[in-house]
C-alpha cells in the first residue's frame, strides 16, 4: 500500500503526524491502515525517505529510516511499539 500525500491536502484532525520507523518488511504498510484507525489519523505516507518535507498534522508517516528528521511536534515510534499497543488495547475492549 502506497498512500500519498501532499502539504496542499488539509486534512480534517489537528493532531500532530506520527512517524513510525522500522526495517523493510516488518509489517508497516500491511498494518498501516489499522494503525492510522487506532491513532485517529487521516492519511498515511508510506515509505518516507526520513528527511523531506511531510504533513506536520493529521498523517501516519512510515519510514525504514531508523533516525528520522522530525519536526518538533512530531511523535515517533518503532513498529514493534505501535503494535504491542495495538494489540495489548484491542485485547482490553
Amino acid at each position: 500500500m502506497t498512500t500519498s500525500t501532499t502539504s496542499a491536502v488539509t486534512p480534517a484532525n489537528s493532531a500532530p503526524s506520527i512517524v513510525i520507523y522500522g526495517p523493510p518488511g516488518c509489517g508497516k504498510s500491511k498494518h498501516a491502515e489499522e494503525l492510522r484507525a487506532y491513532l485517529d489519523l487521516d492519511t498515511v505516507v508510506d515509505d518516507w525517505d526520513g528527511s523531506s518535507p511531510y504533513p506536520r498534522v493529521g498523517a501516519l508517516v512510515l519510514t525504514s529510516n531508523p533516525s528520522p528528521t522530525l519536526a518538533p511536534s512530531t511523535h515517533a515510534m518503532h513498529f514493534g511499539s505501535a503494535m504491542r499497543e495495538l494489540n495489548s488495547e484491542g485485547r482490553r475492549a
